[in-house]
């Protein structure tokens, strides 16, 4: 299979539907789409859409589920039916509808694939036997989050899964998978999906939420889970430009850029509540100059439902407008002052990365000696004679650093003095 990464200039932004309005429903996260293309995003990645198991037996949902209490016994991440979308979120056609504005506007699409478990009332269980293993009583055995394991060991699931992920690219157009704990199912599994899909679409994307670098071999990008988890003590200002230094060192060296640069997300906004990252930061600069390594760092830059305008809210996964209506985006926040100002901060980042062959993923990261302290974290980022400079204040007071090149674009910064999470970018 050709290695080539179908994602590396990609900008990818994640719609969990039922937090992204107060509606909760495709119709409306349709509507809002154009704003989605205006923030420079090129991927419309929808959280899974499709039937949630109902089982309201509080055994059969997982440890999150019950402890944030919210009483909702529909879960995005456990499925009844693959092919159909939940009434929650509307119809197929409702479905379609949105891939097709999607496209219109320019934006691919990338579905979730949650194919590591399923609901215990899923239809398919009971239908075809071997599509899991059970247990002496009678009841499927569980994977992780007490959710039925699918039995990879079975030929008909896989094929039904096959004709899961056809389905999505020939009936429906989708441009892209985001498999959910995709290096926790076995890797010719994936090989032999993506060589189906890919006979249909040549270009379609595939995404890991996992971090094994064999399974880059079928992907074109794992999570970076090392750096999501590093940007929240990072924007509390726990960390040192040398420690982030080291983390990014060896991302530059043995994934080529093939890491999604994440700082938020579904399961990050619902462990955080009502202390999401923007209000973890010690200024909204932390959070600004986290934007900026996502989006200027090798790998592909990701945004999460309002981030690119600075949302706090409230967004537990497990709401929606029957459990705790009032969980979701608050769009309020996109018409202030830090939110305008975020809105523009991502839009210069997106045509920066568009604009630059040196910001594609793929091109060189290097950490130059000069410039790099406890404080300060430089790197360049080149490809043929586009060379561009990035150097951010990590520290916590002003720092001075001599603009090398023309700056392109910076913040927090007064010619060449960078105050803390200040940073400025330069070509040269």
């Amino acid at each position: 299979m050709k290695k080539t990464h179908h994602m590396q200039n990609e900008i990818v932004y994640q719609i969990y539907v039922r937090t992204f309005s107060p509606e909760g429903t495709l119709a409306r996260a349709t509507a809002l789409l154009d704003h989605v293309a205006a923030s420079g995003a090129t991927v419309a990645y929808l959280a899974p859409v499709t039937e949630m198991d109902e089982d309201t037996n509080p055994e059969n949902w997982s440890d999150r589920q019950k402890a944030f209490g919210y009483g909702n016994p529909k879960n995005a991440y456990r499925m009844k039916d693959y092919f159909h979308v939940d009434p929650e979120y509307g119809t197929d056609a409702d479905l379609r509808a949105f891939i097709a504005r999607a496209h219109e506007l320019g934006l691919k699409v990338m579905m979730d694939l949650v194919y590591l478990h399923c609901g215990p009332k899923a239809p398919m269980l009971y239908a075809h036997r071997d599509f899991c293993e059970w247990d002496a009583g009678g009841r499927p055995k569980n994977a992780a989050w007490h959710f039925p394991k699918l039995n990879y060991a079975s030929a008909a699931l896989r094929e039904y899964l096959w004709g899961n992920m056809v389905y999505f690219v020939k009936d429906l157009h989708v441009d892209g998978f985001r498999c959910d704990v995709g290096d926790q199912i076995p890797l010719d599994f994936w090989q032999e999906g993506v060589r189906r899909v890919r006979a249909v679409n040549p270009n379609v994307m595939m995404l890991n939420e996992g971090k094994k670098d064999d399974y880059l071999s079928v992907f074109d990008a794992n999570y970076g889970w090392d750096w999501s988890e590093r940007t929240r003590p990072l924007v509390r200002g726990e960390e040192t430009a040398a420690e982030v230094r080291a983390l990014l060192e060896a991302y530059a060296q043995c994934r080529a850029g093939r890491v999604i640069m994440m700082s938020d997300n579904h399961d990050y906004a619902s462990d955080d509540g009502d202390a999401r990252l923007e209000k973890q930061a010690v200024s909204p600069a932390a959070t600004d100059a986290v934007m900026m390594l996502n989006f200027l760092l090798p790998g592909v830059p990701f945004l999460y439902n309002g981030q690119e305008f600075a949302d706090a809210h409230n967004c537990n996964m497990f709401t929606n407008r029957f459990f705790h209506p009032g969980n979701c985006v608050d769009w309020s926040m996109l018409q202030t002052a830090r939110g305008k100002q975020r809105f523009a901060l991502v839009q210069a980042l997106s045509a920066l990365k568009k604009s630059h062959p040196a910001l594609h993923s793929a091109a060189s990261c290097d950490f130059p000696t000069d410039g790099n302290t406890d404080a300060l974290l430089t790197f360049v980022r080149a490809s043929g004679s586009d060379r561009l400079r990035v150097t951010v204040n990590l520290g916590s007071t002003d720092a001075t650093v001599p603009p090398a090149g023309d700056v392109l674009l910076q913040n927090a910064c007064c010619g060449a003095t960078l105050a803390p999470f200040g940073w400025m970018i330069c070509r040269g």
